[in-house]
């Protein structure tokens, strides 16, 4: 294979299972990064494609550590703009897509430098949903599930504060008195 130049960036199909997919307009962009994307565990093919061409260990999640995050080969895919999405009978897809599910993606993969640092990301352009696993919710319901629906608020937690506290300024606090006899 001939020796592939990341600076210039590289195009290619990666397939593999997602989780955290925050790839379509409802799902939106992940919140912290701004960024559409997911994790992608790698399926058999891709972890051999990107291990000819000698960057899979580059490119694998890593904590802040430098450690593999997971045991398996997981890449993080990401793009600043909501990638194409297609079902495999080629209808376009914008729904919420579920831990599990399996896409082909087209991707780029490109070398980054930035404050003395080095690496490789992968940028989504389009994807594939090989397999569609429904979407669950990890709502708050399961923080409270078994507990009894008590309705009204037990005596006592009326008073309970669920706003700001209200303050008082710096000047109610301490007047408007002239602060030149302050020692700073």
């Amino acid at each position: 294979m001939a020796k592939v130049d990341f600076a210039k960036g590289h195009g290619t199909i990666l397939s593999g299972s997602v989780k955290y997919a925050r790839l379509t307009n409802e799902s939106g962009p992940d919140g912290m990064s701004e960024k559409y994307g997911c994790d992608l565990y790698l399926d058999d093919a891709s972890i051999k494609q990107l291990t000819d061409l000698g960057i899979l260990d580059h490119v694998r999640a890593k904590d802040p550590q430098g450690n593999f995050k997971h045991d398996e080969p997981v890449v993080k895919i990401k793009s600043i703009n909501v990638p194409k999405g297609y079902l495999a009978n080629r209808q376009m897809f914008d729904g919420l897509i579920g831990d599990g599910s399996e896409i082909r993606a087209n991707v780029w993969i490109k070398k980054w430098e930035h404050k003395g640092k080095k690496g490789l990301s992968i940028w989504l352009s389009a994807f594939v949903i090989t397999k569609l696993v429904e979407y669950a919710s990890d709502s708050a319901d399961a923080l409270f599930e078994g507990l009894p629906d008590v309705g009204e608020l037990p005596a006592g937690f009326e008073n309970v504060p669920t706003g700001k506290p209200n303050v008082a300024s710096a000047g109610d606090a301490f007047g408007d008195e002239d602060d030149s006899n302050l020692p700073f």
